[in-house]
């Protein structure tokens, strides 16, 4: 049998477009359930406080999600009450945009440009993740890459969110740490 690259090219595009319609079915029940289809039940009982929260957790921009699901569930009748989850969301940035947010993005050598936070947090905000970074920077920025990787591994959440948390208060104890 004589195969040129063409068909052979021609047999392995054959070969992943098979595999995908195959898997269809199976990426589709792995979808997180924010994906399910928006029903009347689900807008009755979404938490607008915590969907903010969330939103704010997550980098999102204020109300992003919140204008999604208010014209969905329009459609169904179900209103949603934009004040709680403004609420939501401004407790979601105070810890998002929080001192102990910038020593655990500083620790682990993020930028905190990625993340979002100069967008989302305003002026007074961000400079409260700044000093938390900066602090971080001191602690951590004699640590080799390697080494900061296998230290931050070596700690759980709760001991790095402790240490974040100590190290901001110890700075500035009468800024918000969260």
């Amino acid at each position: 049998m004589n195969l040129n690259r063409s068909s052979i090219q021609i047999f392995l595009l054959g070969c992943c477009l098979l595999g995908l319609s195959g898997c269809q079915s199976i990426f589709l029940a792995l979808l997180p359930n924010e994906f399910d289809p928006v029903t009347k039940e689900r807008c009755e009982k979404l938490d607008m406080k915590a969907l903010g929260k969330s939103d704010a957790l997550i980098g999102h921009r204020d109300g992003d999600r919140y204008d999604f699901w208010k014209k969905d569930c329009a459609a169904f009748g179900v209103s949603l009450d934009r004040q709680v989850y403004g609420e939501g969301f401004q407790e979601g940035l105070q810890i998002y945009c929080s001192c102990v947010e910038g020593y655990k993005s500083g620790a682990r050598g993020e930028f905190e440009e990625l993340r979002g936070q100069y967008q989302a947090c305003g002026k007074v905000l961000y400079q409260n993740f700044l000093r938390g970074r900066e602090i971080a920077r001191n602690e951590w920025g004699s640590v080799k890459d390697s080494e900061r990787e296998l230290k931050l591994k070596a700690l759980s959440e709760e001991a790095f969110q402790q240490q974040a948390s100590q190290s901001c208060q110890s700075s500035a104890p009468n800024l918000q740490t969260y």
